[in-house]
């Protein structure tokens, strides 16, 4: 069987808490200053309650699955123009867009086509509502994220400078 992506639902909550927690631990390894643990109290439930409540024209959730067993997710929103869109230098203002919140493949299905998958449903969805674009941020240090968004036809747009302040 292939890679199947299909809409998110509050039974999958497990599996998704523990694929945060696996990113989350990877993100440590990378540089544990700026990532950190998430509590998990709790995590199971907020995954729950954030899948029953995020439902809506405006938001994607998606799962997805290798041979019937979760392997990744992805949660996208479509944001539209702002009001003041005719006024900004930055043309996508001016355009309903999607922003992708989270791109997730456990590590074990890697390189099997899942992120591609997930992420074309993403661009389907945004293109079927009317988007003229679609953005993420990633981790600039990511030795795995930088190069997949490069193939998937993604440009780096911006930089963002961050100074930690404690």
């Amino acid at each position: 069987m292939g890679v199947t992506v299909r809409s998110a639902r509050p039974e999958d909550a497990e599996a998704l808490a523990r694929s945060w927690l696996e990113g989350a631990r990877e993100l440590i390894d990378m540089s544990p200053v700026r990532f950190r643990l998430p509590d998990t109290d709790g995590l199971v439930e907020f995954f729950q309650s954030d899948l029953e409540s995020a439902s809506g024209p405006d938001v994607l959730s998606l799962v997805s699955e290798l041979d019937d067993e979760f392997v990744g997710s992805l949660e996208a929103r479509l944001i539209p123009p702002l009001e003041s869109g005719r006024f900004q230098v930055l043309d996508h203002l001016s355009r309903p867009r999607v922003y992708v919140d989270h791109l997730r493949v456990d590590t074990p299905f890697r390189r099997r086509g899942v992120a591609t998958a997930l992420l074309a449903a993403a661009e389907r969805w945004g293109f079927e509502r009317g988007a003229s674009s679609i953005a993420l941020d990633t981790y600039a240090e990511s030795p795995l994220s930088l190069p997949f968004y490069e193939a998937a036809g993604y440009e780096r747009t911006s930089i963002v400078f961050e100074k930690r302040l404690n």
